[in-house]
């Protein structure tokens, strides 16, 4: 369900303070996004809907995430309208209810072990990936070795290379010293 945040009345000076009257309302999504909706009104002469094509030079916020205040959000809203043309003026905003945004912090994931995949030496230079699985460090290795292969116009397959250069997928742990015989 949304919660309505502001409330801007605007116009357009060229018609005077109730030329053109717009309403544009910011809410509060329940996925922690902001929507907008414009409202237009009627030309006091009757002569049809007031439709208003802002023209802003910079987007509305999508996220309320970096406001911590409703009073913050309402400032920026404003200067980004003041960017507009047409019913862009602020006649009057008013704030309906207090941004409380729900801010989650990411869970801390610690690694402690990867793989290493690598054909030392391979091509004069050697393929070398780091991965969390050991699956997953055998198919990024092959996945390597074949665009290194179509670099080099290599003759070798992946398991003839693998074997001729010392191929190795090995464990490594965080927090522990490896020499420079670390591929080999």
């Amino acid at each position: 369900m949304k919660k309505l945040l502001i409330l801007f009345r605007l116009y357009d000076k060229t018609y005077g303070e109730n030329g053109n009257p717009e309403t544009l309302a910011v809410n509060l999504c329940e996925d922690n996004t902001l929507s907008y909706s414009l409202y237009m009104g009627w030309q006091d002469s009757g002569m049809g809907c007031a439709i208003s094509n802002l023209q802003l030079k910079e987007i509305l916020p999508s996220s309320p995430k970096s406001f911590s205040r409703t009073s913050a959000l309402r400032l920026r809203i404003a200067n980004i309208l003041a960017t507009g043309v047409g019913s862009h003026y602020i006649k009057s905003s008013e704030i309906l209810n207090e941004l409380k945004v729900k801010v989650t912090a990411p869970k801390k994931q610690t690694v402690t072990k990867m793989w290493i995949g690598c054909i030392p030496e391979i091509y004069g230079y050697g393929v070398m990936v780091m991965e969390c699985t050991e699956d997953e460090a055998r198919k990024s290795l092959k996945r390597a070795f074949a665009n290194a292969k179509r670099s080099n116009q290599g003759e070798r397959s992946y398991n003839d290379s693998f074997i001729h250069w010392g191929g190795r997928i090995f464990e490594v742990q965080t927090g522990k010293h490896y020499g420079d015989d670390f591929c080999e």
